[in-house]
């Protein structure tokens, strides 16, 4: 889906000749058919969004209020001259909240790529019809659209540059040659507005530089403006960009003279009606008063005009949002890339209709609404924790079996000394026959009365042990331990500070540091991803959040009330549920949980079970189309362990039996490929690796 809206938005988008023209509208609307399918899927997002009035919340409400100024217009008698671009406009919607809500779509990458095909074809048109200099279009459907098209594409390269994504060598002469493309489009709009995004980022540029070199800076760049004047000043006065009057018969009048009556035609009609002045005349109405068969070619009282006061504080409303999280950007190329962009929509809507054409409307709203992912993801990757006001209480859940008294001594001894105090410690004893476990935890009940101790009647496994630990948590968060395992001192105050600090996370994760039964570290090179949008991708492959490190939020059990009773993999089957309603995942890139391996942690059944069972759960995954019962349908939890029992049995011997030596490996491989389970696994598994490396 993301790959599929980014050749739509960068790319397709753009072409506006006859022959493609229908083609590009009916993969507009499937689009739009697709994302409002997994909008569908994903709905409990979207209720969040609006509930707390987000900002694609905020333009949804602009956009009802739309409708309600219309209707008068489609009943007037002008509904085929709208309509069709007013269908379009709110097929647009579900394409803009996916870019907003999913946090995957690199648009920066995808226009400057799709560019370089697009500025091809219309430097083909150039050379081939060279009298068109100064006014080409070519796939565009207007020279000014394509001009401002190449302001965005400047941008994203600059961007690019800054933040090391793009070579420099490359990116600065790409650069100028969309300035001379800029040229032959001939908008003297677009320049003026280039001149102001380059005025702005060369004050920066020169911010950080010492008195001198700024002096010294600003010298060569006066030197070099006056210097370009003189000696090229009658060519570029001869240019369309430079001369008001370009072109003009006698007796006509320029461009800019020619809007101001535009403006004050409308104007006239605008304020003579109360009605109007309230609640507008209806979207696109501009053309059908004042100068007749033409766009405002100023956004601004084209919104007053077609929305009234209503639609313009609404609007409003909406700008000032957008601004707050262009402000809360920590990423500085991002925020400046942001700013720029403001600054070319601020002052290019004061002359041209950039929300008119659908090819710029979508350019801008897609760029607009991906603001949300870089935000978020920007700041959630700083590994910096603010100070928490209040203090939720935390359920830790832990099941007892057979531990050792040492280790269990160690687990809980790590979990009451966490230096977040408020806790409950809800421990429950599977195996009610070992006296030694019973007696350590009796003795740390009498001592903290922050432990809750639950006692099974008769061993009833892992996870029935949990699911009666979960009803009876009271916390805000649940947090998993297992009781061979030790935390460190700060791991439930640094998961307490993410969940409270970003409402998007539901569950958050840290790494690990693998230690042998002997406390001794076992070296591991343990890929661990962080960022949430790669995360996602990667829960669909394999089980990439440790389950003992998990805090999530207990309100996510409304949706997926406990584990399923699956013979293993109750923590993978958890995630993916977590991940077809739509939440979101962490890890915290820090190891904040020693995790124990023992000999006989896993038994060889277990282990078949383990791999079997999670091969499943991938694809069920697969099959579910965003739905848990599609999922639960397609997962089969029989897993008969008897299957090719003599490879399987061979299998472990000789891996047991494996040392360093290449042979051996060779021998197990070779076994393993007997047995088709493990086949499949050994398979997949180096899919996955790959895939998994990708996204790292």
């Amino acid at each position: 889906m993301s790959s599929l809206i980014t050749i739509y938005v960068c790319f397709l988008n753009f072409f506006n000749t006859e022959y493609i023209l229908k083609y590009k509208y009916t993969c507009y609307i499937l689009l739009s058919l697709l994302c409002l399918k997994s909008l569908y899927f994903d709905r409990r997002k979207l209720k969040e969004c609006l509930k707390k009035g987000d900002l694609f919340a905020k333009f949804l409400i602009y956009m009802t209020f739309g409708i309600l100024s219309t209707v008068p217009l489609l009943w007037g008698g002008r509904h085929n001259d709208i309509l069709t671009a007013y269908i379009r406009i709110w097929l647009l919607l579900p394409i803009i909240y996916y870019i907003y809500a999913n946090k995957n779509i690199n648009l920066i990458s995808g226009f400057i790529k799709a560019s370089y095909l697009i500025n091809l074809i219309i430097l083909y048109d150039l050379l081939k019809y060279t009298y068109l200099f100064g006014r080409i279009q070519s796939i565009f459907s207007h020279p000014n659209f394509y001009a401002f098209y190449l302001i965005m594409i400047i941008l994203c390269i600059m961007y690019s540059i800054h933040s090391k994504k793009m070579n420099a060598k490359i990116g600065y002469p790409y650069i100028a040659f969309n300035i001379f493309m800029m040229v032959a489009a001939g908008s003297k709009t677009a320049f003026i507005v280039l001149g102001f995004i380059l005025l702005y980022q060369f004050i920066l540029f020169i911010k950080e530089k010492s008195k001198i070199t700024k002096v010294i800076i600003v010298g060569i760049t006066l030197v070099g403006i006056l210097f370009t004047i003189i000696c090229f000043g009658d060519r570029l006065a001869n240019l369309r960009i430079f001369d008001i009057n370009y072109g003009l018969a006698e007796n006509q009048i320029n461009s800019f003279t020619w809007r101001i009556l535009k403006w004050k035609s409308n104007m006239e009609v605008w304020y003579k009606n109360i009605l109007g002045v309230i609640f507008g005349y209806g979207y696109r109405s501009e053309q059908f008063y004042g100068m007749e068969g033409y766009s405002m070619h100023n956004e601004y009282l084209r919104i007053i005009f077609n929305t009234g006061i209503i639609g313009t504080i609404l609007l409003l409303n909406f700008s000032i949002s957008f601004i707050n999280k262009v402000t809360r950007i920590e990423d500085k190329d991002k925020k400046i890339f942001y700013i720029s962009v403001l600054i070319l929509i601020i002052i290019g809507s004061v002359s041209e209709n950039l929300f008119v054409a659908s090819e710029t409307t979508v350019m801008y709203l897609a760029i607009l609404f991906s603001i949300n992912s870089n935000e978020f993801k920007n700041k959630l990757m700083k590994r910096e924790y603010k100070h928490i006001n209040v203090s939720p209480l935390v359920s830790v859940v832990m099941s007892t079996y057979n531990e050792s008294s040492n280790d269990l001594d160690l687990s809980i001894q790590s979990i009451l000394q966490q230096s977040y105090k408020n806790i409950e410690f809800i421990i429950v004893l599977d195996n009610p026959q070992n006296k030694i476990i019973k007696n350590v935890l009796n003795r740390y009940k009498e001592l903290d009365e922050r432990i809750v101790i639950i006692e099974n009647e008769k061993n009833i496994g892992l996870v029935k042990s949990l699911n009666k630990a979960l009803k009876v948590a009271s916390g805000k968060y649940i947090a998993r331990m297992d009781a061979d395992d030790i935390s460190y001192r700060d791991r439930i105050l640094k998961q307490v500070n993410i969940l409270e600090s970003y409402n998007e996370i539901s569950l958050v994760g840290t790494d690990i540091l693998l230690i042998d039964e002997e406390n001794i570290e076992i070296k591991n090179e343990n890929l661990l991803i962080s960022d949430p949008v790669q995360l996602k991708k990667c829960i669909g492959l394999c089980n990439c959040i440790a389950h003992p490190t998990w805090m999530f939020r207990k309100s996510i059990l409304d949706d997926l009330k406990e584990y399923n009773e699956i013979p293993c993999a109750e923590d993978y089957d958890f995630l993916i549920r977590m991940a077809i309603c739509g939440y979101e995942f962490y890890n915290i890139d820090e190891k904040l949980l020693k995790y124990r391996i023992r000999q006989n942690s896993i038994t060889q059944s277990s282990e078949y079970k383990q791999l079997i069972m999670t091969t499943r759960i991938r694809k069920a995954y697969k099959k579910s189309r965003g739905s848990v019962s599609n999922y639960n349908k397609h997962i089969d939890t029989n897993v008969d362990c008897n299957i090719h029992i003599k490879s399987k049995e061979l299998y472990y011997k000789i891996k047991n039996k494996e040392g360093s030596n290449i042979l051996s490996k060779l021998v197990s491989k070779f076994v393993a490929l007997c047995n088709p389970y493990f086949r499949s696994h050994l398979i997949s598994r180096m899919i996955i690796r790959t895939k998994v490396y990708k996204l790292l």
